[in-house]
């Protein structure tokens, strides 16, 4: 077995192992880059959204039921 591990490799089969390693590895270097952007983009989506939703809520316009039910006027009843 120590003769083996002695032996130079035949065929360069660990060079190129090494070489498929080494671009795993820089694979996932920007797997991870990719990520945290996507996150820190859906973070800000989630606040963009969370924003607007309290925008809305805070406007009693916006939530009073009367509004929503009452027509909206039309184009020739209104004054000019």
């Amino acid at each position: 077995m120590a003769d083996f591990l002695a032996c130079p490799d035949p065929g360069g089969r660990s060079g190129r192992l090494e070489r498929q390693l080494e671009q795993q590895k820089g694979n996932l270097e920007q797997l991870i880059l990719q990520n945290e952007k996507l996150n820190q983009r859906d973070a800000l989506r989630i606040a963009t959204a969370k924003a607007a939703l309290d925008t809305a809520l805070s406007n009693p316009f916006l939530t009073s039921p009367t509004v929503w039910l009452s027509p909206l006027p039309l184009a020739q009843n209104r004054k000019r």
